[in-house]
């Protein structure tokens, strides 16, 4: 699972984005969690599963850390990592604890692609959390209701259908960084990013993909991001 967050707040509750870099670790974060939202908010399950995509990795594949050869650029961001993942311990999550509203392929299949691109669409503006976001933009996607041309003007000479999925998927880390703490060094999208790719120390999330993006690339990211933007607005 990506490293993506709740991208909105309502009533001044936070963002994941903001409890997790407020947060010594994922097992501090996951009992603010609980204490914000609640034990069986859909919110809490995002975070749990979160971690352990996060957690269940090799914590430094490359070896960023050792220090007969480290690596400046990844070393600071897979040190945050491993903090976070400090005496995390995997949770399962009860069948049924986590109520939410359909899954969008079984109202494609049910429906058919108007219905679930409506319904894609509706939480697109609605939804607080990265799953039901990034499921949106998946069926906008699988039924051609995504409006590439509107968005992306001269798409097709420049982008594959994997590429833009790819910008769409930064596009919500981006969207999720919009509250105060604007995804710092100590966000999970910002550690997680530079982890693998390499970024210098004391960036944000959107000052590491405008420093190590293909020009196109962030690009598309922006323009999603825009996008996604103009169609929540006033919903929050």
């Amino acid at each position: 699972m990506a490293a993506g967050t709740s991208s909105s707040r309502r009533g001044g509750t936070p963002s994941l984005n903001e409890l997790i870099e407020g947060s010594a670790s994922f097992t501090e974060a996951i009992a603010k969690a609980r204490a914000t939202f609640g034990q069986t908010d859909p919110r809490v399950a995002e975070l749990l599963e979160m971690a352990e995509a996060i957690c269940s990795e090799p914590p430094d594949p490359l070896d960023a850390t050792n220090p007969q050869h480290p690596d400046s650029t990844r070393n600071w961001a897979v040190s945050r990592l491993i903090t976070l993942c400090d005496g995390y311990k995997p949770e399962s999550i009860p069948p049924h604890q986590f109520t939410g509203p359909p899954e969008l392929g079984r109202i494609l299949k049910r429906e058919g692609k108007e219905a679930a691109a409506a319904e894609a669409k509706r939480r697109l503006r609605t939804a607080d959390d990265f799953q039901s976001l990034y499921d949106s933009g998946q069926m906008l996607f699988e039924t051609n209701a995504m409006p590439l041309d509107q968005i992306l003007p001269g798409h097709r000479n420049r982008y594959g259908l994997s590429d833009l999925f790819e910008a769409w998927v930064m596009a919500l880390q981006l969207v999720g960084c919009s509250g105060p703490s604007a995804c710092g060094p100590d966000s999970l999208p910002t550690a997680n990013y530079c982890a693998h790719v390499g970024c210098a120390p004391d960036v944000t999330y959107e000052q590491a993909l405008n420093q190590e993006l293909p020009a196109d690339q962030l690009r598309a990211v922006l323009a999603f991001r825009q996008w996604i933007l103009s169609q929540r607005q006033g919903q929050h």
